[in-house]
């Protein structure tokens, strides 16, 4: 039996990443979207917005995929990218021990903005590096559940969108999880809330 796909979630999540300058978003988000790895990419001075659709449990869902502007004298601006977002890719590079360092910022800057109350991935990219290498898979590991958050290790360079996906995903069902708990919870005070209603107007007869 063929699967029902029709059924679209029109609204769109909004994923954003952010990391350092250089680490390789731009790129990551390319490769997501079936885009070639582009060796000359250059810092991306604006903000950056594709759409991706994930298929979860026969549904297709719309992820808006945000890149805010990275360069340390734009951060005030790149704030502003922060509002609605309910999943968050921080990136940084492994031959890169300043932009591993500089998760804590970007982590904190958004919490201080929209609350601790967001899903969380890190990105740990340019693998292909591996010689080079100055963050070890272990820190990146353990710094990530330090936060709460997915670890990935990637290249962009080298590895196509599957990964990605796969990690999106799993980042999406969190959400989503999350998002079905808050539910549950309002309609339990909901019903709780009626509960005291009807045995108050009983009392009062």
């Amino acid at each position: 039996m063929e699967k029902d796909l029709t059924n679209i979630q029109n609204e769109g999540i909004k994923v954003l990443f952010l990391g350092e300058s250089g680490v390789g978003k731009t790129n990551i988000i390319n490769i997501l979207m079936g885009e070639k790895f582009n060796e000359e990419e250059a810092t991306t001075t604006t903000g950056y917005f594709s759409v991706k659709k994930i298929l979860l449990e026969n549904n297709f869902h719309i992820l808006h995929l945000w890149q805010a502007i990275s360069q340390e004298k734009f951060r005030e601006l790149t704030k502003l990218f922060y509002t609605d977002s309910k999943i968050v890719i921080f990136v940084y590079e492994i031959t890169s021990k300043e932009s591993f360092g500089e998760l804590n910022y970007w982590i904190k800057s958004v919490e201080e903005k929209i609350g601790p109350d967001f899903v969380r991935g890190i990105i740990a990219n340019k693998m292909d590096l591996y010689e080079n290498e100055r963050v070890s898979p272990d820190e990146g590991e353990e710094f990530a559940k330090s936060k709460n958050a997915k670890f990935l290790e990637f290249s962009a360079k080298s590895e196509g969108p599957k990964k990605l996906e796969i990690f999106l995903t799993e980042l999406l069902k969190e959400y989503l999880e999350k998002e079905n708990e808050k539910e549950n919870k309002n309609n339990d005070k909901i019903i709780l809330n009626e509960a005291k209603k009807k045995k108050k107007n009983n009392c009062a007869k």
